[in-house]
């Protein structure tokens, strides 16, 4: 029976996984024959990614992990040339960067337009909509099929 233990005896042998994002890490999965546990299970039984991270392995690097918003407004303004860029562009730009995903701004700060309301016109009152930070399901899916109703959600 698989649970929190056995999956931290299991990625003992796989101290490899500690630098690896989550992208890497399902790439990492594809067509093996052992037994290292998938999403679903990390979810189930950690909740987050990074919290699996730091329960199973020493010093594990977290890749762009932002914590809260403060931390995702900081370094959106290290790169000005995003107050011009759509939303689109925002994506390729910052595919080879460590900047936050557009999941990460949606939870913090709302929408793309939003985001830069607040974070380049200093506008710290706007009422924005951001995804509840209860379901951890939903945070990892660019679009979620309950419109990240955690109501509706049947994996929260």
């Amino acid at each position: 029976m698989l649970n929190r233990e056995k999956i931290k005896e299991i990625m003992e042998n796989y101290p490899e996984v500690a630098d690896m994002t989550i992208k890497e890490y399902k790439e990492f999965r594809v067509g093996r024959d052992d037994k290292i546990p998938c999403m679903t299970s990390i979810y189930k039984y950690f909740g987050r990614w990074v919290k699996f991270k730091q329960q199973c392995f020493d010093n594990p690097t977290l890749h762009r992990w932002w914590e809260n918003e403060n931390n995702v407004i900081r370094e959106i303004l290290k790169h000005p040339q995003i107050e011009e860029m759509t939303e689109l562009e925002y994506k390729l730009y910052s595919e080879d960067k460590e900047l936050p995903s557009e999941n990460t701004i949606r939870k913090y700060l709302g929408s793309f337009k939003s985001m830069k309301e607040i974070v380049f016109n200093g506008i710290g009152d706007v009422e924005v909509e951001k995804r509840p930070t209860e379901c951890f399901y939903c945070l990892e899916k660019e679009v979620c099929e309950y419109n990240y109703n955690i109501n509706e959600c049947e994996y929260y």
